[in-house]
């Protein structure tokens, strides 16, 4: 959601250097790592939640936003990517 509000953080910590990222998944993706995570009754809840929110986000981020997508990917080719966006560190050679 801070993606939305990239603006409060800024007027909050001065004038950061400020780089939006949206971590994409399909519906399919979404809800196998929400089952991973509910046990309980709820998974339909946050399943439906988790769809809704996607949805909000993807009609309203700003354009300069960067989308990652993550479904079928490894946490460390997704780390990279952001990496590669935000210019975090600089990558050694391969």
């Amino acid at each position: 959601m801070a993606i939305l509000d990239a603006d409060l953080v800024v007027r909050a910590m001065g004038a950061p250097r400020v780089i939006s990222v949206l971590l994409t998944a399909d519906d399919d993706t979404a809800r196998k790592r929400l089952s991973g995570r509910e046990v309980g009754s709820q998974l339909e809840a946050h399943v439906a939640r988790s769809k809704k929110m996607a949805l909000h986000l993807d009609a309203k981020a700003p354009a300069g936003v960067h989308r990652i997508h993550t479904d079928g990917r490894a946490a460390v080719d997704i780390a990279r990517d952001i990496i590669d966006v935000t210019g975090w560190v600089e990558r050694a050679s391969v």
